[in-house]
């Protein structure tokens, strides 16, 4: 229900999207979002200022110096993108909306809103390059990954007290690029440590180039590489957000190397795959 301002009772707000009442306050998906409603005056010509407060904190204005041409009017009013990144918890929070006419006369509103738990979001670079290399059939000096400025970033987002995770990464085998980049994936694990020859020479189907992965200057399996780990059981915090990009920039290094009968110059790609996994150590 809206209400509409009587004469000579001052002016009245309401925020009518999206509901927040204290019983049922409205469930904040995001760090932000869009607040709406109406307000209306019939005896003052111009409106001072629409402010807001949260949890009796800073008042902010958001609009201020509003000509009233059509006195008890419903006016609309609008607040895009409301920042509640301060909020970053599982408390009920109180947002009070406020109308001050050039007579100081106000109304509020209240709205209630917070946040609750949910899952993980991992979120990963859609691209890594290594350059240009030119390659021999010995195991050289790896090279370390370019990220493109992305990031390797968790975002942990259940409840306080959930255990600890981690993040692997699984590395498939690199496979000149014939413009068909989803068939690629022979079944095997990817790891060619201890290979000599390509193992799809035999079909000439595929040409693939032999890699070496290392982590913190140790060769491990191309499979389940751990990156990194949340540093403990969820904390207090709505959004928990762990980044293992400098880590990952940091410690792995691949080293390509040629087939015994040379390698076809070109562009190769791998598969990479990044997942959430929970960690006991």
């Amino acid at each position: 229900m809206i209400k509409t301002a009587e004469v000579n009772k001052g002016p009245q707000i309401d925020v009518t999207s999206p509901i927040g009442s204290k019983k049922y306050p409205h469930i904040a998906l995001n760090d932000h979002f869009d607040l709406t409603g109406y307000w209306s005056d019939r005896k003052s010509n111009k409106v001072k200022s629409l402010s807001y407060t949260i949890d009796g904190g800073e008042e902010k204005v958001f609009e201020k110096d509003i000509e009233n041409s059509m006195l008890g009017k419903l006016v609309a009013w609008r607040i895009d993108d409301l920042d509640i990144k301060k909020y970053n918890d599982f408390k009920k929070h109180k947002l009070v909306i406020k109308i001050t006419d050039d007579e100081d006369m106000t109304d509020t509103d209240i709205f209630y809103f917070k946040h609750v738990s949910g899952n993980t979001h991992l979120v990963a670079p859609e691209e890594i390059d290594f350059g240009r290399l030119s390659v021999t059939n010995a195991k050289d000096k790896p090279s370390k990954p370019d990220l493109k400025g992305d990031k390797v970033v968790l975002e942990d987002f259940r409840k306080e007290g959930s255990n600890k995770l981690g993040v692997s990464l699984s590395i498939d085998k690199f496979y000149k690029d014939a413009g068909d980049l989803n068939g690629g994936d022979d079944g095997d694990d990817g790891d060619d440590s201890n290979s000599t020859v390509d193992p799809d020479r035999a079909s000439k189907e595929k040409v693939s180039l032999l890699h070496d992965v290392y982590w913190d200057d140790k060769p491990v399996s191309s499979k389940n590489i751990l990156v990194g780990q949340t540093s403990g059981p969820k904390n207090k915090q709505w959004q928990q957000t762990t980044d293992f990009t400098d880590e990952i920039v940091e410690k792995l290094k691949i080293g390509f190397r040629s087939n015994e009968d040379g390698q076809i110059p070109g562009k190769y790609i791998s598969h990479w795959t990044w997942q959430t996994i929970d960690s006991i150590v």
